[in-house]
C-alpha cells in the first residue's frame, strides 16, 4: 500500500503525468486482479518461495524501468504499469496464500 501512495506522487509530480493517475491505478489494480489466479497455480506447483522470489525482482525491474522511462511516454508507461501489475499481483496473494501454513505451525507448538 505504501508503493501506490509513493508511486501516485512520483507519476504526479515527477513524470508530469497527472492526469494518468487514476487510471494507472486502476489498471494496477485490475491486471493484479486478473493475474491473482495464474500466480496462484504457480505457487502451488512450484512453490511459494520461488513465486515470490520472482515477482519482487520482477516488481522490482518494472519500478526501475519506470523510474528510468522519460516523462511524457504514456503508452510506455502504462505497459510499465501493466507489467508491475501482472509481477506485483503475487505479493497481493501470498501473505494469504502463507496464513494457513502459519496457523498450522501455530497450532502444532
Amino acid at each position: 500500500q505504501i508503493f501506490q501512495a509513493i508511486s501516485i506522487l512520483y507519476v504526479t509530480h515527477v513524470m508530469q503525468l497527472g492526469s494518468h493517475v487514476r487510471f494507472c491505478t486502476l489498471t494496477y489494480l485490475l491486471v493484479a486482479l486478473t493475474a491473482t489466479p495464474g500466480w496462484h497455480l504457480f505457487s502451488c506447483r512450484f512453490g511459494k518461495k520461488l513465486s515470490l522470489q520472482i515477482g519482487s525482482v520482477g516488481t522490482a525491474a518494472c519500478c526501475l524501468l519506470a523510474g528510468l522511462m522519460p516523462g511524457g511516454i504514456v503508452p510506455l508507461f502504462y505497459f510499465m504499469v501493466t507489467a508491475a501489475g501482472v509481477l506485483g499481483a503475487n505479493a497481493l496473494l501470498l501473505p494469504w496464500a502463507s496464513l494457513p501454513d502459519v496457523i498450522q505451525v501455530v497450532l502444532v507448538i
